[in-house]
């Protein structure tokens, strides 16, 4: 998510909640406008108010879930000409070739932007596919740990 302060009209992302002031200081196309070549070592920024480093920005995340389409537009069309409303052999042919069968059965659900993703990518709600035996040098994973207090 991009915000804008009111004051001097700066855009900046609350992926980091420091003192960002410009596009130019958040690790948005970072390869571009961060000082390295690819991803930043850790601690290079500075830390959220959770204390969290580069949450955004350095790689994509895998996360655990697998990926499924609520719908598929060509979906209708076929089922409306296997209902015989356009009996055309030629054209359902056409339409049954369109109709992905469970693509991405497999694919699992990659989050957050990494550090040759645009702004938009950059926002925690956009998802990205990619079939978890594909490795790539924008997408890895974060591990944490749950330490209970005593």
């Amino acid at each position: 998510l991009f915000l804008q302060e009111e004051k001097d009209g700066h855009f900046f992302t609350n992926c980091n909640s420091g003192p960002i002031r410009t596009p130019e200081e958040v690790t948005v196309i970072g390869f571009q406008s961060d000082g390295f070549l690819y991803t930043a070592p850790v601690k290079s920024f500075q830390p959220n108010e959770a204390g969290l480093y580069q949450m955004a920005g350095n790689v994509a995340e895998w996360t655990s879930d697998n990926y499924s389409t609520i719908s598929d537009p060509y979906r209708v069309l076929l089922d409306e000409l296997e209902d015989g409303k356009n009996p055309n052999p030629k054209f359902l042919n056409r339409i049954k070739s369109l109709v992905p069968a469970e693509p991405y059965r497999n694919h699992k659900i990659i989050k957050g932007g990494s550090w040759v993703d645009g702004p938009f990518y950059m926002q925690s709600g956009v998802v990205k596919v990619q079939n978890p035996n594909k490795a790539t040098c924008t997408t890895g994973f974060r591990p944490a740990l749950v330490i209970e207090k005593k």
